[in-house]
């Protein structure tokens, strides 16, 4: 029969079991936990020179079942874990891919080690570098920093290209940056839904290293028909579920470059991907942008998200675009790769300064010329803001998951998503007549096999205020009263809420419209199990002795870099609240006061009678 230990492998190039791993790394401080796993920061103790300053971030991976919080967990599927470490691997950490470090597998543990990013996500990035002055009226995003942000975000996803691989996945959430600090490199996480094909061009285009720019995508010519994706990202042919390429990573890193400068569009969710969704519109139109982009950003918008993919320039070749390189162009010197640093006047040459002097009169410090070009180094009005706006929004829509999750029992949320999906339905039939008609008459008859879905059901959500009235229709008072406590609701009325929230506690079949957002479980299971560490959740909620089960379906690598949880959180729980503590102690509360009533009108009955 043969022990544990005896079972094949699921990675054949670790390089060691658990003894091998604590022999190498020292482990320090949590950096993240989750249902699957947890992340160290580890260092390397065999390390010499430069490096053995350098930390790693070390994930810990359970290879079976998981029982956390009250809840079974399913193991991490193995083709996952083995396509994702084989993409990380062919990837080999160039051109601002996170970087494998090293796996190590025991018969109970996979321990997978990779660069360390402490500058966060995207979003969190922008806001705590971006968002202080460096002294000289430099706080806010200037277009050189979109720029230096652009080239490295399309290096990546060509990088990608031409090894083979579709990330399938490309979203702020999924770019972190190495430093926190201005002119870090980012960094490309998270292949769990990624493809690789085994097409031996790629192959040897991993070992020779080859990036030329001329040369075709490796996995251009080869269809995909996987639905997988965050929807508002997901390209118009990823939709249509007819068959896509690498061209719908262009399109992704397109959207994700205009929330980079306009931040998630939560109050105008459904027009802003109303309008992406269309084959002909003014990209300036787009909600939130700002006023005094350039030109010449707009010309690398719409290059990135062309409609028709055959229209759509390859990542490589949108490379070479005005904007791209205008961050080059600017900057002589700081940071990495050549980006500017804080002080205002880093990354300008002595000849750009002397010809900004001898202009006409002093330049303001929003707006410095460029060496060639159209392009002006400009600092794009509102963009820090708006991500401010939208993570607070953010800890807002895990509350109200939280709330829902706590307060309903398991048959009242499955009625609450049946009645939103009966919302969605009727505005989706509403829009669909009028989708056809622009989809008739901006590309002619549909084709054959391609599926027409409207914009409502391909994005899944709905306004905050349409929520609680739903909660109200079903007679669910409590929790639709409870929203509107929790603090800052009136202000988030009108900003959409991601129905896909819900479903992670509710795993019966609801019909393939529920899947339409690919990465949702992994994506609730990142964020839902990091809630405390912005909302205040732990321990063991309402459902007390309900076990539930998760399948698995997650990528390794999402949380191997300090994500937005802090150092000093304690590991949460999906399932509970202190946040709700005093709501349902009011509830209990109220609850007595009327078991009191009825007790004081019983008993007058009962004395009259």
């Amino acid at each position: 029969m043969g022990c544990i230990s005896s079972k094949p492998k699921l990675i054949d190039f670790a390089e060691g079991d658990d003894k091998a791993y604590m022999e190498r790394y020292l482990e320090d401080r949590v950096l993240g936990e989750g249902a699957f796993g947890v992340v160290h920061l580890v260092h390397d103790v065999q390390a010499t020179g430069a490096e053995a300053s350098e930390p790693y971030a070390a994930k810990t991976l359970r290879k079976g079942v998981t029982f956390k919080d009250n809840t079974i967990y399913s193991p991490i599927k193995k083709e996952v874990l083995r396509r994702e470490c084989d993409i990380l691997r062919v990837l080999r950490g160039k051109c601002y891919i996170l970087k494998l470090i090293g796996i190590y597998e025991s018969a109970t543990f996979i321990r997978i080690i990779t660069e360390f990013c402490s500058g966060g996500e995207m979003p969190e990035y922008v806001i705590n570098t971006y968002g202080k002055d460096g002294g000289s009226g430099s706080a806010g995003l200037r277009t050189e920093d979109v720029s230096r942000i652009s080239y490295q975000l399309l290096s990546a996803v060509d990088h990608c290209a031409r090894h083979g691989v579709i990330h399938r996945d490309i979203k702020p959430e999924n770019i972190m940056f190495r430093r926190p600090d201005r002119g870090a490199e980012l960094r490309l996480i998270d292949f769990g839904s990624s493809s690789l094909d085994s097409d031996p061009r790629a192959q040897s285009g991993a070992a020779s290293g080859e990036t030329e720019h001329d040369s075709p995508d490796m996995n251009e010519l080869i269809e995909h028909s996987t639905f997988a994706g965050s929807a508002f990202y997901i390209a118009p042919e990823v939709f249509q579920r007819k068959g896509y390429n690498s061209r719908a990573d262009v399109w992704s890193a397109g959207v994700t470059l205009y929330v980079l400068v306009a931040g998630y569009p939560s109050e105008d969710l459904q027009k802003s991907f109303n309008l992406l969704q269309k084959s002909k519109r003014d990209l300036r139109n787009l909600p939130n942008m700002p006023p005094n982009m350039p030109d010449s950003y707009f010309e690398m918008l719409d290059e990135l998200l062309k409609y028709r993919r055959t229209k759509r320039k390859s990542a490589g070749a949108v490379l070479g675009s005005e904007f791209v390189k205008f961050h080059i162009d600017h900057a002589e010197g700081g940071g990495e790769n050549g980006a500017a640093e804080d002080d205002d006047v880093v990354g300008m040459s002595l000849d750009d300064i002397a010809k900004d002097a001898n202009a006409a009169g002093d330049v303001e410090g929003s707006q410095r010329g460029s060496t060639r070009g159209k392009t002006i180094s400009v600092l794009l009005e509102g963009s820090v803001q708006r991500h401010t706006l939208y993570m607070q929004y953010e800890k807002f829509e895990r509350s109200v998951t939280t709330l829902l999750a706590t307060v309903l029992n398991p048959n009242q949320l499955v009625d609450l998503l049946n009645a939103l999906n009966n919302k969605k339905s009727v505005k989706a039939e509403q829009a669909m007549d009028k989708d056809e008609a622009d989809h008739s008459s901006h590309h002619g008859p549909t084709e054959e096999g391609v599926e027409l879905i409207s914009n409502e059901q391909k994005l899944q959500i709905i306004k905050i205020k349409d929520l609680r009235a739903v909660l109200l229709e079903l007679g669910y008072k409590e929790p639709a009263t409870m929203m509107s406590d929790l603090p800052n609701a009136v202000s988030y009325d009108s900003f959409a809420y991601h129905i896909a929230l819900l479903r992670q506690f509710v795993r019966s079949q609801e019909g393939k419209n529920n899947d339409l957002d690919g990465s949702a479980h992994r994506k609730i299971v990142r964020r839902l199990s990091t809630i405390g560490a912005r909302g205040n959740v732990s321990g063991s909620g309402s459902g007390g002795g309900t076990l539930k089960r998760v399948s698995s379906g997650g990528s390794l690598n999402r949380s191997m870099s300090v994500g937005r949880r802090g150092k000093d959180d304690a590991p949460n729980s999906v399932h509970g609240s202190n946040v709700f503590k005093d709501f349902r102690k009011k509830r209990d509360q109220q609850r007595a006061v009327m078991a009191a009533n009825n007790a004081t009108v019983d008993a007058s009955v009962h004395s009259a009678s």
